[in-house]
């Protein structure tokens, strides 16, 4: 099974979110959101603990992706 977590900035300024992802602790992740240029995407792994940082530039967005 594939699980996404997602969230979008609807606000014109950046902002930090902490999200509790307790229920995937340990879980390796992809996190794509946006890089460089206008149609830039990253994507990076982490690991998802208790409390994991996503900052947001505004009116952006991200999708995590976990494999179980």
């Amino acid at each position: 099974d594939t699980w996404y977590v997602a969230g979008i900035n609807g606000e014109n300024k950046a902002k930090s979110i902490e999200l509790d992802l307790s229920f995937l602790n340990g879980q390796n992740l992809s996190l794509i959101s946006q890089g460089p240029g206008v149609k830039g995407l990253k994507m990076e792994k982490i690991v998802a603990s208790k409390t994991t940082k996503v900052t947001l530039a505004g009116n952006d967005g991200f999708v995590m992706t976990t494999k179980f």
